[in-house]
């Protein structure tokens, strides 16, 4: 229910045609309901190519928010995408269901950078097994290398979620 409500949150900066830019476990934010809330939108930004007015104003950061959950591409210096968020709310996920992150955010930047480029990660699967292997797949998908081997968008991200948890509650 969480990954739904924190995708559905990154589904709507989308539609108003932001980017997040920096989706991590420290975004999601539970309110008085126990509904998850995406929030932390500092490094947000419009997804249009070029410098918005805010930017321009204050200077775009050089590493911005958290490398750990920061999709392979942007690492590698690409401007981010909806399916670079769809990256962060899998690598959001991965920590919830494995207990850790799936890349070791210790460390200096170029440490952390250089871990998360290493190799893909491994499926929170293989460090919980208790994780149902289509949440691993799902999970998995989120966070693919290539971003075209990703869901597009964070609305796809929330529909494929939705289809899983409605397929868990029909068993």
């Amino acid at each position: 229910r969480a990954a739904r409500h924190a995708a559905r949150g990154a589904a709507a900066l989308t539609a108003a045609g932001w980017v997040h830019r920096n989706i991590n476990p420290g975004c999601v934010l539970f309110d008085a309901a126990g509904r998850a809330r995406l929030g932390d939108f500092y490094f947000a930004r419009p997804a249009a190519p070029g410098p918005s007015a805010e930017a321009t104003a204050l200077g775009e950061p050089d590493e911005p928010g958290d490398l750990a959950y920061r999709a392979p591409e942007c690492l590698l210096g690409d401007p981010p995408t909806p399916a670079a968020d769809v990256y962060g709310l899998g690598a959001t996920l991965y920590e919830a269901l494995a207990g850790r992150p799936a890349v070791d955010p210790g460390g200096l930047p170029s440490e952390v950078t250089a871990r998360a480029l290493a190799r893909p990660p491994r499926g929170p699967r293989e460090r919980a097994p208790s994780v149902p292997a289509a949440v691993d797949a799902l999970v998995c998908r989120a966070m693919a290398r290539d971003p075209a081997d990703r869901f597009a968008t964070p609305a796809e991200f929330e529909r494929a979620v939705a289809a899983l948890a409605g397929a868990a509650a029909a068993c």
